[in-house]
This record gives structure tokens, sequence and C-alpha cells, in this order.
């Protein structure tokens, strides 16, 4: 006999408060949309106001690298002290903050929130749209985020995000897009996956006689799996990466003076905020329903200044990390990337892998090699046979493109050419892997090079 007598069950779960909430969400903002939210929140709380009277010049955080010691002189961010701020001052930025149309993460999450989930599949699923990339790719492998118990239900909210509209985003790579549409499209002519799955770069070459010869195909039925394939969408993330994609502001620059380099967080295009002290007077009110919204309302600026800071704060450790483990870039430039991953930095910052892979997501240092997005930096190693040294996937990267210009004037190399030469200086690679780097580079291939 079954026994239904009540019993108490005691389990474990990990809420985020509020304000962890709203940091966390600070924090993987981009400057151009962190500028919108910060003029959200002065537009709906009236507790909070702009510090007028400061200048860029006195906004700016520096620390100065010598060798591999850190010395760190952060100055006071001022957030949190009061000024007497004024409507015109906040209108002024609100009106002058950008517009952008709805951004590829809050499109995902509205609609993953109106979907038939337990709380815990939507923070599961929030986790995974905030670690997607304007393309709506993994930034970082999803399952840094959870423990291993927890997989099959990552696996289930991922096909759930596959289904939402635009339909296969959550992957790793436009080939993982594309595999991903067919399967929920279905009613694909025989082969497709196969094509999809094994035969994608003939695809992309037009090189129909081999993929006949490979998959054991007809004209006819190849035709057949060209044109379903014409019917799905290599960039689905398209209609969201607007003109501003292409605006890059750099949140940090970094100098480079002598053997000495110099890290500036740049708060000049994030104003200063602080609670008004006007405001701060109706919490002393006799009136209840005053006094309850006045309270609310600091309550609520002192939590949204505290997560601005924090997130200001976490952003500078973060490049100042960054600067110390790629010096060499800094100093001699491009082609000195070292091998360097978000979980190095997170344990040395002493934060979460996740917090790190969020505070680097489309934030734009400035440098005198040019403007990078902070991911630049991030690449595992790749052994050299010859000299014992690992080297990065950015730094391989350039020597593949060295490789490709030394050789224009010569009969174009191939892929497999390439990673043969490769070999010969110690970096062992194959061709797939050389194909994959040399569309990074935007590099055409030796059939299309002239």
């Amino acid at each position: 006999m079954i026994n239904q007598s009540p019993a108490l069950i005691q389990t474990q779960s990990q809420k985020l408060s509020p304000q962890m909430l709203q940091t966390v969400r600070l924090m993987a903002l981009p400057i151009i949309d962190l500028k919108e939210a910060i003029a959200t929140e002065l537009e709906k709380n009236p507790a909070l106001e702009l510090v007028e009277g400061k200048s860029s010049s006195d906004q700016i955080t520096k620390i100065d690298i010598e060798s591999a010691d850190v010395k760190l002189s952060e100055e006071s961010s001022d957030y949190g002290r009061s000024y007497s701020g004024s409507d015109k001052s906040i209108n002024e930025f609100i009106e002058g903050t950008l517009t952008r149309p709805e951004s590829l993460i809050s499109h995902l999450l509205d609609q993953l929130s109106l979907c038939k989930i337990s709380q815990y599949e939507l923070d599961i699923g929030t986790t995974l749209i905030n670690n997607l990339d304007s393309h709506g790719f993994h930034i970082s492998d999803p399952m840094l985020f959870f423990p291993k118990s927890q997989e099959s239900d990552v696996k289930m909210v991922l096909d759930i995000i596959h289904h939402l509209d635009p339909i296969g985003l959550g992957v790793l790579n436009i080939e993982e897009s594309l595999l991903v549409q067919a399967l929920i499209k279905g009613a694909y002519p025989p082969e497709t996956i196969d094509v999809l799955t094994e035969s994608l770069d003939l695809v992309a070459r037009g090189k129909k006689r081999d993929i006949c010869e490979r998959h054991n195909l007809t004209s006819e039925e190849l035709e057949d799996v060209f044109n379903y394939l014409k019917g799905l969408n290599p960039h689905p993330a398209a209609p969201f990466e607007t003109g501003f994609s292409n605006y890059v502001i750099p949140e940090a620059r970094v100098i480079k003076e002598g053997k000495k380099i110099n890290v500036y967080l740049k708060h000049e295009n994030i104003p200063s905020l602080s609670i008004n002290d006007e405001f701060k007077s109706y919490a002393q009110e006799d009136n209840r329903e005053v006094k309850r919204f006045a309270k609310k309302s600091l309550n609520s600026a002192d939590s949204f200044i505290r997560s601005l800071t924090l997130r200001n704060s976490t952003l500078l450790k973060t490049v100042e990390t960054i600067v110390v483990h790629q010096r060499e870039f800094f100093l001699f430039g491009p082609g000195n990337i070292k091998p360097l991953t978000r979980k190095k930095i997170a344990e040395e910052v002493e934060l979460a892998e996740s917090t790190i892979s969020r505070i680097t997501n489309d934030k734009y240092i400035e440098t005198d090699w040019g403007i990078f997005n902070l991911k630049y930096f991030f690449s595992n190693a790749i052994n050299s046979t010859q000299t014992g040294r690992d080297h990065s996937k950015e730094s391989v990267k350039e020597i593949i493109k060295q490789i490709i210009f030394e050789n224009k004037s010569e009969k174009k190399l191939s892929d497999q050419k390439i990673s043969n030469i490769l070999k010969e200086k110690g970096i062992s690679l194959a061709r797939r892997t050389v194909s994959k780097y040399r569309k990074e580079l935007n590099l055409l291939s030796s059939y299309e090079r002239h």
C-alpha cells in the first residue's frame, strides 16, 4: 500500500536578491545600453539626480603597471555624494542619450518570460541568454555557469531558446545555427543534415560535384538540398545588429609610456549620480503615503548607485588584471597575445567566471594599437613543438595572416599548405582550424584570392 501521508522535504536553492540581479544586469550592458538604463532610471526615480560640475578629467581612474607589479590608485567615484541637481540637467541627459531598437537579449528574455516554465527554468534561461553575443552565439561554454547535475535541465532550456524568435540562437556558431534551424523546421530532403554537419565548407565554395561524391547524391538530389538550405538564415540575429554595433565607445584607455603602462577607466561618458538632498526630507513627512513613496524611491536610488559603482570597479579590476597578463601585447602590439582564460582572471580577482564573462561582454578598450573588444584578450593555448612556448589563438591568427600576405605574389596557398607551414614553425594546426581562423580574419580562400 502506498503511503500518502505528508512529509517534510528540505531542498537547497540559490536566489539572487533584487540588488544582485540589478548589478548582474548592469555588468552585462555595454556603455551605450548603460547610458540608456541610467536615463530610464533618472526618468522614473525622482530621488536620483545628475551630479553637475564634474569635468571628464577628474573622473578618470589611473593605475600604473611596471613589470609585473601593480599599483592601484583609484580615485573615489563620488557616487552617493549629494549635489544640487536640476530637472533641466536630467532632461538634457535623457534627450542626449542614444536611443536603440529593442536589443536581441531583451527580445529573447521577453519571450522566455511568456513561456510556461518554472522560475527555476526561467533563471537558467536568463543566465543562458545573458551569455549570448550580438550574433546570438555563446560567449562562454554555457555549462561553466552550472554544476554537472543541472546539465539535462540546461539542455532542455537551451532547446526552448532555440525555438524562440528568431529560431537558431543560443548556439556555438553559424554551422550549429543552421543545423538547429533545419531540425526545428523539419521536412528537409535526405542527406541535408549530413551535408550541414560534414560538408558546409564545400557548400560555401559551391563544390557541388565534391558534395555529390562524398554523400552519394545525384545532381537533382543535391539541388533539393541546396534549395532547402537557401531557406535557412545564417545570420538570424541580423535584424538586431543595427548601425550602433559599429559605433564603439571604449570604456578604458591603455597607454604605453616606455616600459610603463597606464590604464585609465574613462568615466566621461557615464554621468555621476547622487541622491537628491531635498527628496530626503520627504522621508520624514507625517503623511504615510508620501513617507512610504519617498523611502522606496531613496532605497531604489541608493541600490542603483551601488550597482553602478560595483559595475565600474569590477570592470577596472578586470582590465587591470588583463593588462598585467597581456603586458607584451600592450608594449609590442598584436602577435604578442598570450593564452589567457576568463577562469584565470576570475581566480585572480576572486569573482565568479560568469561575472567576468558578463563584465567583458561587448566592452572595448582603447590602446596604442587600436580599439579592441575585451574578449580579444582571451584564448586557449596552442602548443609550439619547437620553442615549448604556448601560443594564443590570436597570435596564431596573426602568424596565418603574415604567411598569407608574405605569399601574395606567389601561387596562392591553400589552407592545407598554410597548415604545413605552421607545422614547420612548430605549431600543429589542422587544415579545418586554419580555415576557421582565416575566415575569422575575413581573408578569402585560395580559390577566391586573386
